[in-house]
């Protein structure tokens, strides 16, 4: 049982080593289904061959959804931290040389974030891409008739909504093209460096 998990741990903290192999299997070079699942993360209109991908990936998968989730909304449980060493979306926040007024408008901005993943998130669990959505990334830069706490709540929120998602799927990326080195591989590759 320890080498397992040490074996786990090796590759992704955040996933078992079956949950590895489905990201494997539905991720590996599957460049076309990660830009499907870019615009649909960023409410990007689906074109027909799109959605279609989305649903055959998809529907009736709560294991892939759910691993999905772990990738996007990390969070605490009552167990632990839930994949082993993951930190939740708020600990991202850099507070050190803020102001307490800036901690709580990044605090707000989080708030935004999080119900943003979760809404999106829920497309990918019901199929429902097209549905119009309660949170719209597009609204979130449109600063009329807006307080300008607001407008930095908002604009602050969009930006890392983009780059998490984008960071996320290249994550998804790495973890399915992702190959164990052999022990030959790895000697010669240590070889390789120790020349340098």
């Amino acid at each position: 049982m320890t080498e397992e998990i040490k074996e786990e741990t090796r590759i992704n903290f955040r996933l078992t080593n079956e949950e590895v192999e489905l990201v494997k299997k539905v991720f590996r070079n599957n460049r076309s289904l990660l830009i499907t699942m870019e615009h649909a993360f960023l409410q990007i209109p689906l074109n027909a061959i799109e959605l279609s991908l989305l649903q055959i990936t998809f529907n009736n998968k709560k294991d892939l959804w759910q691993i999905v989730k772990k990738f996007f909304l990390p969070e605490f449980t009552d167990d632990g931290i839930y994949f082993g060493g993951t930190k939740d979306l708020l600990m991202g926040l850099e507070t050190k040389d803020l102001l307490p007024e800036d901690v709580a408008l990044r605090v707000k901005s989080f708030e935004v974030i999080e119900q943003y993943l979760r809404q999106q998130l829920e497309t990918f669990k019901t199929g429902e891409y097209q549905k119009e959505q309660k949170i719209k990334l597009s609204d979130l830069k449109n600063t009329k008739d807006k307080l300008d706490k607001d407008i930095y709540i908002d604009i602050f929120a969009r930006n890392l909504i983009i780059a998490l998602v984008q960071g996320q799927l290249m994550n998804l990326l790495q973890l399915g093209n992702y190959k164990e080195e052999t022990p030959e591989e790895r000697a010669d590759r240590q070889k390789k460096d120790s020349s340098k």
